[in-house]
């Protein structure tokens, strides 16, 4: 009887054994793929972000040289019109000066001459 007790024995602490070794690899199987998977969520996510700032960055980039680029061209078409408004004006009145110039001229020399010939 103390021998077929104490094979009884045995064979639980085999099967207990058995047991708490199934029930620590099984844990720690979960608690490693828990970790696996979070780690490759917060990568991911990392990603991610890390991808979105960059696009949002680049768009920044863009928006702010089309723009400045647009400020350029424009104020450089406005310095080229006032330009030539400018040296048009100048034109227009040099000339508008010396054709008066030229017409008072004549007017005085016709007369000069007039009154001369009529004296």
């Amino acid at each position: 009887r103390k021998i077929a007790k104490a094979g009884q024995y045995h064979i639980v602490v085999v099967v207990v054994v058995v047991v708490v070794v199934v029930v620590v690899v099984v844990v720690v199987v979960v608690v490693v793929v828990v970790v696996v998977v979070v780690v490759v969520v917060v990568v991911v996510v990392v990603v991610v972000v890390v991808v979105v700032v960059v696009v949002v960055v680049v768009v920044v980039v863009v928006v702010v040289v089309v723009v400045v680029v647009v400020v350029v061209v424009v104020v450089v078409v406005v310095v080229v019109v006032v330009v030539v408004v400018v040296v048009v004006v100048v034109v227009v009145v040099v000339v508008v000066v010396v054709v008066v110039v030229v017409v008072v001229v004549v007017v005085v020399v016709v007369v000069v001459v007039v009154v001369v010939v009529v004296l």
